[in-house]
């Protein structure tokens, strides 16, 4: 029996490469699906775009958006705006990878056979010049990694309907805007005790521009993007929102759980190197920010 799934996509000046991912999107094999879209006030021809597909399609609907939100709360949106009940399963979606055809139901069977509530996977990145890359994700699971990375793309995850129902009563009950919907949404799982693979095998054509919102952990620029949060603190005042938003703002990221965290440092993220450097790092910032 087809499992019924809703794909979230939110969209914004997308008019180059949407259409190409909206096929992939319909072309999945062995599901049931529903395709929601929040566009997020397009300034090109995305939204044009768009409505031709709902209006060709029954399985696309255009969810209202009358301000701009920016990606995360774009997502919110959506789930806030859905019957989560009619669906057995949800995926994330950006307007410009390609995905496999069977990208879905691969999820949904691995996550069956391991009894787990979240997906996420490796992934191929698509580069401006065409030229493929592997990236790597499914290194083993930490304790703590969740507080300081998420375990892919957004655009690789699938949720069941347990777990997406505790998110969307989560960012109701907090009116949350947490800038990373993809980082909440493995954070809130993990925290909980919900379960989450990471899929050692490339289940994502990951498409890699320059207007990408944060883009793969690799290369110039997506390496300049994260070293200006780090260097103007951007990242750390996120792990902070991030505790606070975890812990429902009973307590507050202090020296001393910056302690705990740097005792731990081997716990906190799934690469051994990235785990060594949170030391420094949360060393630093710790001082800088006179929490010592």
């Amino acid at each position: 029996m087809k499992k019924n799934i809703a794909i979230l996509v939110a969209s914004y000046n997308g008019e180059m490469f949407i259409k190409e991912q909206l096929n992939s999107l319909l072309e999945q094999k062995n599901i049931n699906m529903h395709i929601y879209i929040s566009d997020d006030l397009s300034t090109d021809k995305t939204p044009e775009i768009i409505l031709d597909y709902k209006n060709n399609y029954k399985n696309v609907t255009l969810v209202n958006n009358k301000n701009r939100l920016g990606p995360a709360k774009n997502f919110y949106h959506i789930l806030n705006s859905i019957d989560l009940d009619l669906f057995d399963y949800f995926a994330f979606s950006d307007q410009d990878d390609i995905w496999p055809k069977y990208k879905i139901f691969n999820a949904i069977s691995l996550m069956e056979s391991m009894n787990s509530d979240g997906y996420s996977s490796d992934f191929l990145a698509l580069q401006e010049n065409k030229n493929v890359r592997y990236i790597k994700k499914s290194y083993k699971q930490k304790k703590y990694d969740y507080f300081f990375e998420t375990p892919g793309p957004g655009c690789s995850f699938v949720l069941n309907k347990k777990l997406t129902l505790f998110i969307k009563k989560f960012i109701k009950k907090y009116r949350c805007d947490f800038p990373y919907h993809d980082w909440l949404f493995y954070a809130l799982a993990r925290h909980n005790n919900f379960k989450w693979n990471i899929d050692s095998t490339p289940n994502l054509l990951y498409r890699q521009h320059r207007n990408n919102f944060i883009g793969a952990n690799y290369g110039i620029r997506p390496g300049f993007k994260r070293l200006n949060r780090i260097l103007f603190g951007d990242y750390y005042r996120e792990l902070i929102s991030l505790f606070n938003l975890l812990h429902n703002q009973k307590r507050q990221l202090k020296f001393q759980n910056v302690i705990f965290f740097i005792i731990r440092f081997n716990h906190t993220r799934r690469r051994l190197i990235h785990a060594i450097l949170m030391i420094p790092f949360l060393l630093i910032l710790s001082i800088q920010k006179n929490e010592i």
